[in-house]
């Protein structure tokens, strides 16, 4: 009987270290990209037609380009966590409050059907807007309001264009 207890102690370390080192449980997307988008712009320009060609560029797929009210695109970023290619497009409020929405990938929902979601990440609330254009993670240093504001108008937009 202490043989198999010690017996599956060692397995349970084995698998502890095994998924500390990311070789069991992969990084959840959507945590992925709340925390990359936290992260300052790798590419700046307040154009946002040239921080949308700078998007398509790194990302090597289409991107849509969304202009969100009453805030303005400050720059981008590419990131490859948790198996995907995260491209993140920062935005500024009037206010200095920060909007980050973060493409996880090109794979998409049917056309007409799109959802938001709410989660959590870190304690921090995040949307994840899915669309026929793909998965967006909405994330910010703003209200609660203000994300719900700005992925609104990502699935609006989102589905007018499909």
């Amino acid at each position: 009987m202490v043989a198999g207890h010690a017996g599956g102690a060692a397995a349970a370390l084995i698998n502890a270290g095994l998924a500390g080192s990311g070789l069991i449980a992969s990084e959840d997307r959507v945590a992925a990209a709340a925390t990359v988008a936290a992260q300052p712009p790798q590419y700046r320009s307040v154009d946002g037609i040239s921080v949308g060609s700078r998007c398509r560029r790194m990302a090597g797929r289409p991107m849509p380009e969304v202009e969100l009210s009453n805030l303005s695109a400050v720059g981008a970023r590419m990131d490859s966590r948790a198996g995907t290619r995260i491209v993140t497009v920062t935005y500024r409020t009037d206010q200095g409050g920060r909007v980050s929405v973060s493409w996880l990938d090109a794979s998409a929902v049917a056309p007409g059907s799109t959802a938001v979601q709410a989660r959590n990440v870190s304690s921090r609330p995040v949307l994840v807007v899915s669309s026929h254009t793909g998965q967006a993670v909405v994330s910010g240093d703003v209200s609660i309001a203000r994300l719900w504001s700005a992925a609104g108008e990502i699935e609006s937009r989102t589905a007018a264009a499909a």
